[in-house]
Parts: structure tokens; C-alpha cells; sequence
């Protein structure tokens, strides 16, 4: 053993000698060296470890409520770093891609708790703690989604001075900008996210820095498992030495998968716009113009609205339903709510016969009650318009939801239609039949929308005859005054 130290020693004294300056280098030039592989490879990676594992600790404590489990997912994300850094084309911007990739990774293993058998439970030590609507780990978990809503350049501002410790001016020049542009782009990424998670219901001290979670340095211990373990699995399937567990390396190559076929999916969809394109350029070029063109049907699974246009939903006017069971045709009711009422009315209507109806009598914002009707995404438009007549009474927050499912269960939303109270000294809504219009965008990869009346705040809301349909229209700020 003697002998082999000192056999190495030249090696491992460079590699000291190197070390010493690795705190000093950007991103950029940590990732060219882990990708080179030559010596010192390992400690770079660990330096990148070292200096965004907080921010990234902090994703998966905030989405998963268990520290070991948490730690699961920031190593599967550092993985899945290591498998990818040799492609990244800004590694500069390497924040924001962390952070997005952290969410991802939590949200995977999340829906492998929600599938795990019965036969294993999670300990009650474990169960995340009850929803806390002006903070805790629902406040931070609200925070880091709303982070990932945020424009790039505003949100790498954010990341680097609050969640990673840099000043204005370390900040500044990691991303090449002058000084007075990062301190505009991060005030308003503050302003945006303050006014983001306020309508969200959380409360306005969570909102502030000092209130946000606390990023301590990463353990010794993690940060040497997880390097050890990328510098294997960046030439393989499996991690080295059994640096990490299996649970681990399950969990990044599942992340690696969904965003391969991501990719697949964008690239494909784009080729066959080009090839639609293409051949609708030969159609015209070749059409014989004293034909007419053919008539277009509206897609067999739309449903005409109350104007005559066609819809996606069935029984958005809330007409066919079992009163016995309180049951309506085409609608899912979401899981029951303490303090909050839902039924069919048919004794208040826009149009017909019957509405939607949700009351709570409770003060408080989460948990969510809710309708929902699945749609199936066909066609290739953008974005989808959401109509309603609503009917409010006090209300403080109500929301027409849109959500969206890709092929591996990922699941994001966006507000379609917001109703009550939009500023902190606003009064409870109350009105008569209003109509109310949004439009959302449709993310790449969607295949099922969910179209979802729900209720936050304490009042009563109607909904009767809800529209959907596909539209190139822009997409609208339900929030807007």
C-alpha cells in the first residue's frame, strides 16, 4: 500500500495543487473538465456538487417533504447532470437547468410514492406535513413552481443572488451582464413572484427573501457519493462502486428517459409541421382553382355550445345527470373537502335547467376542491379558449384550471379564468351571470387536458356553460385587472 501512494503521489499532487483553483472557475470550465475525464475530473464535478446542491436540495426537500428521499432525488439529479453535461449548450444559464431538472426529478419520485402498493405505506415520520397556506413546505414548493413560470433571464437573477449566495456583483459576472441589469431583472423577478404567489393564497410575509427557505452547505458525505457516482455513470447505465443506491440510479435514468422522448416528441412535431407545410405548399401549387374546397367538419368528439361553435366538452351546460346520485354526465368530483360544499343546482342556471355549485364556509385557501372532464388533445393549435357564465356570492377565489398530462403522467396547469379578489384590499366578489373568457397555452407533449372548476376561498361560485376549444389566439393573464 506504501509503495502504491507513492506511486500516485505525483498525480495526486497535481490534483491537489488544481483543486485549490476549482472555486474560481465558472461552469463552464468545471463541465469541460468532467467531460475531458482526465485527472481531477471527479473533484470538478464535486466543486459544480458543492456549488448548486443547496438550490437544488432545497427543489426536492420543498417537493417531497422527506430528507431522504430529498436526498434521493438531488443525487439523481446531479446524475442525470453528469449523463448530460457533454451536450449543454449554455452551461452558463446551468442554474436554471438544474433547478428545472430538480422539479422534474422530484415530481418522478413523488408519483412513485403515490404508486407505491398499500402493502407499503409510508411511515407516518415520513408523510409531508399539513399544508400551510402562508408558508412551510407548501409556501416553498409553491415558490420553487412559480420560479420555473419565470422568464430565464429573470429567473437565473433569482437563483444566483437568493438561492445561491452570490452577490450583484459575482452574479453579474457569472452571466456577462453589467451590473444595473441584474438588479433590474432581479427586482422584477422579485415583484413578479411576490404578485404570483399572493394570488396563489400564500401569505405576503412568505413572499419576502428572509422568508424563504434557508440554503445551508451540502454534507461532506453527499457531495462525495454523488461524484463518485457521476463519474461512473456519465460512461454508463449504472453508477460506480455502489457509490449510490439503486432507488437512485432507477430515478435518474426514469428523469433521462422522459426527457429523451421530450425531445423526441418536440423534434418529431416539428418535422411534421414542416412536412405539412411542405405538402400543403404542393396542394396549392397543383389545386385546380375552379374547384371548390372541401368543407371542413368539425372533429366528431366536439359538442356544439350554446352559439352554435363547436366545444370539447360534454354537458358543459350541466343539463344530463342522475339526481339520485347528484352524478354528472361527462364531470369527475374531485376528493372531498372539509368546509367546502359541491353540488348539482338545479335550481340556479344561466341557461337550461341546472349549474355547478361550490360553497365553503371555511378560511383558508388548500386544500383544493374541484370538477373535472378530461379531453383528449388532438389537432395541432397552440392553445385552447375556456369560456364560463359565473354566478358568485362573496366569493374571495375561484378558478377555471386547465391542466395538462403528457405521456409519462407529468403533470403542469395554468388559470384559465381566475374570479374574486385580485388584491389584498379587494372585497369578496358578488354578482350576477357574468360571462368569463381566458386562453392558456398547451405544452409540448400534452395528451390529456383536464378542464377543472374549482374553489380556494371561502363564498359561494356558479359555473354553467363552460366552452372549450382549440384557438391560434394569444394567451391571457387571468390575473389582469
Amino acid at each position: 500500500m506504501a509503495r502504491l501512494r507513492l506511486e500516485r503521489a505525483p498525480g495526486l499532487v497535481g490534483i491537489l495543487f488544481e483543486n485549490g483553483s476549482l472555486a474560481g472557475l465558472s461552469d463552464e470550465q468545471l463541465l469541460g473538465r468532467f467531460v475531458a475525464r482526465r485527472a481531477g475530473a471527479e473533484n470538478a464535478f464535486g466543486a459544480l456538487v458543492r456549488r448548486h446542491g443547496p438550490m437544488v436540495l432545497s427543489v426536492c426537500q420543498s417537493a417531497l417533504g422527506d430528507r431522504h428521499e430529498a436526498e434521493d432525488a438531488f443525487q439523481a439529479t446531479f446524475l442525470v447532470l453528469a449523463r448530460r453535461a457533454s451536450s449543454l449548450r449554455e452551461p452558463a444559464r446551468l442554474s436554471a437547468w438544474l433547478h428545472g431538472v430538480a422539479r422534474r426529478t422530484a415530481q418522478k419520485m413523488h408519483s412513485t410514492r403515490v404508486k407505491r402498493p398499500p402493502s407499503e405505506p409510508l411511515s407516518a415520520a415520513n408523510e409531508p406535513p399539513a399544508a400551510d397556506v402562508t408558508g412551510g413546505r407548501e409556501g416553498a414548493e409553491a415558490l420553487h413552481e412559480e420560479i420555473s413560470c419565470l422568464a430565464e433571464r429573470d429567473r437565473l437573477a433569482l437563483l444566483l443572488c437568493y438561492f445561491e449566495g452570490l452577490t450583484h456583483e459575482q452574479a453579474a459576472q457569472r452571466l456577462g451582464w453589467p451590473v444595473g441589469t441584474l438588479s433590474v431583472r432581479l427586482m422584477r423577478a422579485r415583484a413578479r413572484l411576490r404578485d404570483r404567489l399572493t394570488r396563489r393564497g400564500i401569505g405576503p410575509a412568505a413572499c419576502l427573501p428572509a422568508a424563504w427557505p434557508r440554503f445551508e452547505p451540502v454534507a461532506d458525505v453527499l457531495v462525495t457519493q454523488t461524484s463518485a457516482a457521476a463519474f461512473g455513470f456519465a460512461a454508463s447505465t449504472t453508477a460506480s462502486n455502489g457509490a449510490v443506491s439503486s432507488t437512485v440510479t432507477t430515478l435518474s435514468t426514469g428523469v433521462l428517459r422522459i426527457m429523451t422522448l421530450r425531445t423526441l416528441l418536440i423534434r418529431t412535431a416539428a418535422l411534421l409541421a414542416c412536412g405539412a407545410i411542405a405538402a400543403g405548399s404542393a396542394s396549392l401549387a397543383f389545386q385546380d382553382k375552379t374547384q371548390p374546397p372541401p368543407a371542413v367538419k368539425p372533429a366528431p368528439s366536439e359538442k356544439p355550445k350554446p352559439n352554435g361553435a363547436p366545444s370539447l366538452l360534454v354537458n358543459g351546460g350541466f343539463e344530463q345527470g342522475d339526481p339520485q346520485s347528484e352524478t354528472l354526465e361527462g364531470w369527475k368530483e374531485g376528493a372531498a373537502v372539509p368546509g367546502v360544499a359541491t353540488r348539482w343546482d338545479r335550481t340556479v342556471a344561466h341557461g337550461g335547467k341546472g349549474s355547478l355549485h361550490f360553497r365553503k364556509t371555511v378560511m383558508r385557501y388548500f386544500p383544493i376542491a374541484q370538477w373535472t372532464q378530461e379531453v383528449k388533445r388532438t389537432g395541432t393549435a397552440p392553445r385552447l379558449k375556456v369560456s364560463a357564465f359565473i354566478k358568485t356570492r362573496k366569493m374571495t377565489k375561484a378558478i377555471l384550471d386547465i391542466q395538462f398530462l403528457n405521456k409519462q403522467g407529468e403533470w403542469t396547469h395554468a388559470w384559465a379564468v381566475y374570479i374574486g379578489a385580485k388584491d389584498a384590499a379587494d372585497p369578496p366578489a358578488t354578482h350576477d351571470w357574468k360571462q368569463y373568457e381566458g386562453v392558456v397555452a398547451i405544452p409540448e407533449g400534452t395528451e390529456k387536458l383536464l378542464i377543472a372548476p374549482q374553489v380556494y376561498g371561502p363564498g359561494d361560485v356558479w359555473f354553467d356553460d363552460i366552452t372549450a376549444e382549440y384557438t391560434d389566439a394569444p394567451a391571457t393573464d387571468p390575473t389582469a385587472p
